[in-house]
């Protein structure tokens, strides 16, 4: 197998001996961390038995001489045991590293494209480079922020003795007999290990991944990048399960969180990079196909049953899952969005979305009882079902966003259309047959024509677009006279027919462009995922547009039929202020797209508005 299937699969070959060499890892810090556990199970329930006999307060027992032999002792092992495991890190840093010089040049050899070997390459004075050992001196004994290794286990000592003598005090306060009491104190110090664990896993692939990235950026002819490939099973988090495939620079370090086990595959030349005019070999499964294949259970364990719910209700999407956070020790991590920190696609928080989901469920189950006891029985019927008709409507939801039939799912939201805020005119399907016009009530007459454009897209009537163009020049006088915005603004989009050096030179410092009528985002990431639609056609390039804070625009996520792209309307003359490009551009191939090997930023600002009739 050769391609971008041959280099995943060597990397995966490689990561079976990565977990090997984290097992002795494991075993080994397990077997030192022994000692610290059994004296402070021992001494514990030597202590609560004392406190027990004399019936002594919690503030007593941390004055008696014997708990200050524990914490001496506690604190002695600790020290013993961090010296181990620094010496065991260390060691399987150096593992990992050995392991990554191999690696690299496998992965490399099996990702070519298929008929194409190193030996050919290298008559065409395109070789390997193999990296010394010295170059890879500072993944080995050190930490991610450069310090000792030693200095990052440090303070588990301390803080253990702290556990001990919390679980002490606790097991006192509560009552609780001396073996429950030293059992709490097990538990509690076991902390010590955990982290350990935690620090030595996560030290010894930083140094494997950091090492293999050395390596891929030493061969820039033969290596453009690399992509993330997350573990498939069902302990992976949902972070890295959506941000598998991504592409990254050389330079770029990958942004792995705590225990992360990604791997970098490297992103190989291919035919095209040649001069070949040869079909591509296929990309390998990423590991949102993978997910979407797993069973319900599955994917709710994995996602967590609360947003689980509100992902299938189409609440929130993929891209919720993921935040961007900064490690003092191993810098910017990508992890799994807290449920508290969630905003849904409607915009409200998804702890609120949950509760009133749940109060709705409840009040579903009290009416089914109640009409459970009235119900006649249904008769048998050869006849096929009646779908029913849908239905026109005078007074819709400011949520709509389907059928009229579905407008009792937004019971609870208001059914005057007055008091809708915002302005909107929503892409035509691709088939092109239906357009969803939201007009804000911001003049007499506006407030009726938002009612019968919202009437006639729920009744299905296909005549939306000749509306939308007569309201043009409404909509865009409506921007012009909103307040300016306190949020940076994005737009991706494809610029057709020109390669990035001729887009680039369009948009030079200084220069003004027109904004019609756009659809913008609050969020990069919806913006990259919008450049990265068409990426395979010929000379095409992915431009994402930055608008700095004040420009002026309607934020219509309340209205929008697409909640999820945080969308606000913008219209005006903007200038460049700031051009860059940027390597490894974001847009999960099973959404729109392949991801875009490399997008033109460009920074504008709004200098002055105005309104052009009909659009």
């Amino acid at each position: 197998m050769a391609g971008p299937e041959g280099a995943q699969e060597a990397v995966e070959t490689f990561n079976k001996r990565l977990d090997a060499v984290q097992a002795r890892e494991v075993n080994a810090l397990a077997s030192a961390y022994a000692p610290v556990n059994s004296a402070a199970r021992k001494n514990a329930a030597a202590l609560a038995k004392v406190a027990k006999a004399k019936d002594l307060k919690p503030w007593q027992v941390m004055r008696l001489g014997m708990m200050k032999d524990l914490e001496k002792q506690v604190a002695g092992e600790m020290k013993q045991f961090t010296d181990i495991a620094t010496a065991q890190i260390t060691q399987g840093q150096a593992a990992a590293v050995v392991l990554s010089q191999e690696m690299t040049e496998a992965a490399m050899a099996a990702g070519l494209p298929p008929g194409i070997t190193p030996n050919m390459l290298a008559r065409q004075g395109v070789t390997w480079s193999r990296l010394p050992r010295e170059a890879f001196a500072n993944f080995v004994g050190i930490s991610a922020d450069g310090a000792p290794l030693g200095k990052l286990l440090e303070p588990l000592g301390p803080d253990t003795v702290r556990a001990v003598r919390e679980g002490v005090g606790e097991g006192i306060a509560l009552g609780y007999s001396p073996r429950k009491t030293a059992d709490l104190v097990s538990l509690k110090s076991g902390m010590g290990l955990t982290r350990a664990l935690a620090i030595s896993r996560t030290e010894t692939l930083r140094a494997h991944r950091e090492a293999s990235r050395l390596q891929y950026a030493a061969n820039p002819d033969l290596i453009k990048g690399y992509r993330r490939m997350a573990a498939k099973d069902d302990r992976v988090c949902m972070a890295c399960i959506v941000l598998d495939g991504n592409l990254y620079g050389n330079d770029q370090a990958l942004d792995a969180h705590v225990n992360c086990r990604c791997a970098i595959v490297p992103e190989m030349v291919t035919y095209g990079d040649l001069g070949m005019t040869i079909p591509e070999p296929p990309k390998p499964e990423g590991a949102l196909g993978w997910f979407n294949s797993q069973s319900p259970a599955v994917q709710k364990k994995m996602m967590g049953a609360g947003k689980y719910k509100a992902f299938n209700a189409g609440a929130i999407d993929y891209f919720d899952f993921v935040k961007k956070t900064r490690h003092p020790v191993w810098g910017t991590t990508a992890v799994v969005t807290p449920i508290k920190e969630i905003v849904t696609d409607m915009g409200g928080p998804l702890t609120q979305w949950l509760a009133h989901e749940a109060a709705k469920e409840a009040a579903i189950k009290v009416a089914t009882k109640k009409t459970i006891k009235k119900a006649k029985p249904k008769l048998p019927s050869t006849e096929a079902e009646v779908i029913p008709k849908r239905r026109e409507v005078t007074n819709v939801s400011s949520r709509f966003k389907g059928p009229a039939d579905d407008l009792a799912k937004w019971e609870d939201a208001p059914d005057d259309l007055s008091r809708v805020s915002n302005v909107q005119i929503l892409n035509a399907t691709p088939e092109g047959q239906e357009l969803g016009i939201a007009i804000e009530s911001w003049a007499s007459g506006g407030n009726e024509a938002h009612r019968r454009g919202a009437t006639k897209w729920l009744s299905g009537s296909n005549d939306l677009i000749e509306e939308g163009e007569r309201l043009g020049a409404q909509i865009a006088e409506a921007v012009s006279v909103s307040p300016p915005l306190n949020v940076k603004t994005h737009r991706g989009f494809i610029f057709n027919g020109k390669s990035i050096d001729e887009v680039e030179e369009i948009y030079k410092v200084g220069a003004k462009t027109d904004v019609q009528i756009s659809s913008f985002s609050i969020d990069t990431d919806i913006a990259e995922r919008f450049a990265g639609r068409g990426i395979d056609a010929a000379n095409n390039t992915s431009v994402v547009l930055n608008v700095e804070p004040g420009a002026k625009g309607l934020n219509v996520s309340p209205v929008s039929r697409y909640l999820s792209e945080k969308e606000r309307i913008l219209h005006g003359r903007f200038e460049v202020i700031k051009v860059h490009r940027e390597i490894g551009g974001y847009s999960p191939k099973d959404m729109l797209g392949k991801p875009v090997p490399s997008v033109l930023h460009v920074d504008i600002r709004q200098i002055n508005n105005f309104v052009r009739e009909g659009r």
